[in-house]
C-alpha cells in the first residue's frame, strides 16, 4: 500500500469522492468511473488494489483500500 500521509481532507462527505488505482505500488488511475483499460505484459503479475478517496483526492481517514489481488497474465 503507498505511503501513509498526514494530509488528509478537511472538507469532505463520505459519498462522495472517487477511486484511485493501484498497480504494482504505483497510481496508475484517478478517475470518477470504474472502468479502466490496463495494459499489461505476458508472463508478468501484476498487484492491483484501489483506494477511495475524497474529491479532493486525499484520502479519508481512516483509508479505504480494497483488498490487493494478484494478476498473473499467460506468456
Amino acid at each position: 500500500m503507498p505511503q501513509l500521509t498526514t494530509s488528509t481532507s478537511t472538507n469532505i462527505s463520505p459519498t462522495l469522492g472517487h477511486i484511485h488505482l493501484f498497480t504494482n505500488n504505483t497510481l496508475t488511475y484517478m478517475n470518477y468511473k470504474p472502468t479502466l483499460d490496463l495494459p499489461v505484459a505476458p508472463g508478468l503479475t501484476y498487484e492491483i488494489y484501489a483506494e477511495f478517496v475524497a474529491s479532493d483526492h486525499f484520502p479519508f481517514n481512516p483509508r479505504v483500500f480494497t483488498s490487493k489481488i494478484f494478476v498473473h497474465v499467460a506468456s
